[in-house]
């Protein structure tokens, strides 16, 4: 699995080890492996969330005398978990209260989610510079043949994702929006509302660079900014003077479009509105491979 797609991982780990009695050291040897092998895998970038080891002693159904000298065990590993992470700024210890631990079935992730829900979203909020590191496009070749092959299987002209974009426009308020896949030099519009189902080259597409970030890509006013001033979409129709996009991806995690929108004139986009076009990108994304 593709972890660089997923803005967080959640870990949750240890109640076996516990269990059996796993030495600190062995459970310090694999938790570092395990961490290790997410950061090469998002270059270190996505947030990690691990979370306690549960008190058995709390579970009804287990025997209280065993219980004891288990959680004696749990409280070993927790230190142990904080002390692995201590050097990982991108790796957080989310500690379970005894309610969220009592919990059972369903109710468990539903209590669960309640504690970690402020704790991800207060890390996941954070401004996001527009150029950073992750500005390239990975696996490149891979990419281009999941755009290519959704080109092929959806020609512009889709009426489900024509009624999108015009929905996206609606709530934006903006000239127009569209749903476009990058493909090797091309840029190709599958669904649009109030501009052209254009193909223009790919280096001169907003579109490229927002499938560039795993998170939206804005421009708030084109002529103001050097990127962008001679840019034939600003210089000529269809005028671009804001860009605000969310890119859009494969099942397989490769990015290979974007649902954007834009305006004639100079516009603000709040932490509000990238919430808003994140979750209008997903329904894109999902429309274009199930619909």
């Amino acid at each position: 699995m593709k972890l660089r797609r997923f803005d967080a991982i959640v870990l949750s780990l240890g109640a076996n080890d516990v269990l059996a009695l796993k030495p600190v050291s062995g459970w310090e040897r694999t938790l570092s492996a395990l961490l290790d092998l997410i950061e090469a895998d998002t270059a270190g970038e996505t947030k990690t969330f691990i979370l306690s080891v549960p008190l058995f002693q709390q579970n009804p159904h287990f025997p209280r005398v065993l219980g004891r000298m288990v959680d004696r065990h749990v409280h070993r590993l927790n230190s142990a978990t904080q002390a692995v992470i201590a050097g990982r700024p991108n790796v957080v210890f989310v500690p379970l209260t005894e309610g969220a631990r009592q919990a059972e079935g369903s109710h468990a992730y539903q209590r669960w989610a309640k504690e970690l829900a402020p704790r991800i979203s207060l890390e996941l909020d954070a401004p996001i510079p527009r150029g950073g590191s992750r500005d390239h496009v990975p696996e490149e070749a891979a990419r281009q043949d999941a755009a290519h092959l959704r080109i092929l299987a959806h020609p512009t002209g889709d009426a489900a994702l024509n009624r999108l974009t015009e929905s996206v426009r609606t709530m934006f308020g903006t000239a127009a929006a569209a749903i476009t896949l990058i493909g090797s030099v091309t840029q190709v519009t599958v669904a649009a509302t109030c501009i052209a189902h254009a193909t223009i080259p790919r280096s001169d597409a907003f579109c490229d660079l927002t499938i560039r970030h795993d998170e939206r890509f804005v421009v708030q006013d084109t002529r103001a900014d050097p990127l962008f001033a001679d840019n034939p979409s600003v210089t000529g129709p269809p005028g671009i003077r804001f860009y605000a996009g969310y890119p859009i991806e494969s099942p397989d995690g490769f990015r290979v479009g974007a649902l954007w929108i834009m305006d004639t004139k100079p516009r603000l986009f709040t932490s509000e509105d990238a919430a808003i076009l994140r979750i209008l990108a997903q329904q894109a994304q999902e429309q274009l491979w199930t619909g």
